[in-house]
């Protein structure tokens, strides 16, 4: 698909939109911006750059067809999940860029924030997904002579 066609750029924009997570156009048009705002290059100048933007429409296309939002939520919060992981990593770049030992911790103490509060939208995430439901599997269970076990949904009072 060629970037060099605006037919190549609808294309990739529709199969980037299906992976939203929502029909509704508009949401769509909402999220596509907010995912835009998120990599500097695709703006230049204050004007859109088309090449970039169709590399990162491909990225943000498999990004959220792997990770498959199911509403929009979902969508927000991994939209959100991909802000900050960017910005970790950009944090961490910086990190490893200096010489000045201050500004280093400065970016690794930031790094470390945001890889934390990364790791918690993603268990919001897995409860979300999950319905809050928590699962225990057994894998191994021994009974003795005189003893007993019970299998099932068992409930408490």
């Amino acid at each position: 698909m060629g970037i060099e066609t605006t037919e190549g750029l609808l294309k990739v924009a529709a199969k980037f939109k299906e992976t939203l997570g929502c029909s509704d156009i508009d949401l769509q048009n909402f999220f596509s911006d907010q995912l835009s705002w998120l990599f500097p290059r695709v703006f230049q100048g204050g004007q859109i750059n088309k090449e970039m933007l169709l590399h990162y429409a491909n990225v943000w296309s498999g990004l959220l067809h792997n990770l498959k939002p199911q509403d929009v939520l979902e969508t927000m919060l991994l939209i959100q999940g991909i802000g900050l992981h960017n910005l970790m990593i950009e944090s961490t770049r910086r990190a490893m860029m200096t010489s000045d030992h201050e500004r280093r911790d400065m970016f690794v103490r930031q790094s470390l924030r945001l890889s934390r509060t990364f790791a918690g939208l993603i268990e919001s995430l897995k409860k979300y997904r999950s319905g809050g439901q928590q699962k225990i599997r057994i894998e191994h269970v021994t009974v003795k002579d005189g003893g007993q076990a019970m299998l099932g949904n068992i409930k408490a009072g």
